[in-house]
């Protein structure tokens, strides 16, 4: 006679599959890192100290705008002159560099021209900084926090920047438009390198030129040591002629004192076209755009101010010419 009791076999039965479930999902558990992880990655991530790497003891040299990105692409350029072969992989590495320079150069105008020009100064005061910036920032660098909200890697970014830091309104003279249509080609450029690693993208292949760039999409940049100089020149070119528009601007309506939609004059003080009495003003414009270090160096100071004193003479008599309007 048996002395299993009722119920004692489906314990059995439950127990047994107890186990088996519990067995199969120590197995799951086992397999699961194994098929999530299809790629090994050493033991620890690493971590990324970044307040180690700035130079900070490196000091500013007194140099213009123009005159650091002409030794910053001067360093560029000795990257890889002279190489051959050049790596494959130099040549975006190269183009990233040129826009860069070119964007710290408008910064740098920028953040000069707000410091020196009353009118420039008071276009930006209507415009928000971070807190932080204006706690710990000094004086002089507080226009590097406004700038910070700019772009300047877009032709059409630089031309908005041009009309509201400086103040720069209506059309842009033809050479100034032509230099910014080639450097908006370089940045098509550039936007290949950064998001592409330098493979031509349909939305670039489209302001290049599609007809000209169809068989090219999806194709990698190979640039050689001519193909980078040419570039290199084209931007120095860009700088030079929008650097030489603005400064042109700027003395016109510090000559004029008058700017169209604003009731008071951009500047309390008119020249008085006596160099000695005029000459720090001056001066504080002619460092800001003036170039030491190009092949050409800028003509002097005092030649660049005689000749803006002809102008404003020419002006005066043009003016005094002019019929005087009936009431």
């Amino acid at each position: 006679m048996s002395s299993q009791r009722p119920g004692d076999s489906q314990q059995r039965q439950q127990g047994a599959g107890a186990t088996q479930g519990g067995g199969q999902r120590g197995v799951a558990a086992a397999l699961a890192p194994s098929f999530r992880n299809i790629t090994a990655v050493s033991s620890g991530l690493g971590e990324v100290h970044t307040s180690s790497l700035f130079d900070e003891a490196h000091a500013e040299q007194n140099l213009s705008p123009l005159d650091q990105y002409i030794e910053n692409t001067n360093a560029l350029n000795r990257l890889y002159l002279g190489r051959v072969p050049l790596p494959a992989e130099m040549g975006p590495l190269i183009v990233l560099g040129y826009v860069s320079a070119v964007e710290s150069y408008f910064r740098a105008l920028f953040r000069g021209l707000i410091n020196v020009d009353d009118f420039a100064a008071r276009l930006a005061e209507p415009q928000a900084v971070a807190f932080g910036a204006a706690l710990h920032l000094d004086k002089s660098m507080l226009p590097e926090a406004l700038i910070e909200e700019y772009s300047f890697s877009s032709s059409a970014n630089i031309k908005d920047a041009i009309r509201v830091l400086a103040g720069v309104k209506g059309s842009f003279p033809t050479e100034v438009e032509g230099a910014l249509l080639e450097f908006q080609k370089v940045c098509e450029l550039r936007h290949c390198c950064v998001h592409r690693f330098g493979r031509l993208g349909a939305k670039n292949a489209i302001k290049l030129g599609l007809a000209s760039h169809r068989s090219k999409l999806e194709k990698p940049l190979k640039l050689d040591s001519g193909s980078l100089e040419e570039i290199g020149i084209v931007l120095r070119s860009f700088v030079k002629v929008i650097n030489n528009f603005i400064f042109g601007a700027l003395m016109d309506r510090s000559v004029r004192n008058r700017v169209d939609g604003h009731r008071l004059p951009p500047y309390a003080n008119e020249w008085s076209w006596r160099w000695r009495s005029d000459k720090r003003r001056f001066m504080s414009y002619y460092d800001l755009f003036a170039t030491e270090l190009d092949a050409m160096p800028s003509p002097s100071a005092k030649e660049l101010y005689d000749s803006l004193s002809a102008f404003a003479l020419e002006l005066r008599t043009r003016n005094q010419g002019r019929p005087t309007r009936q009431s």
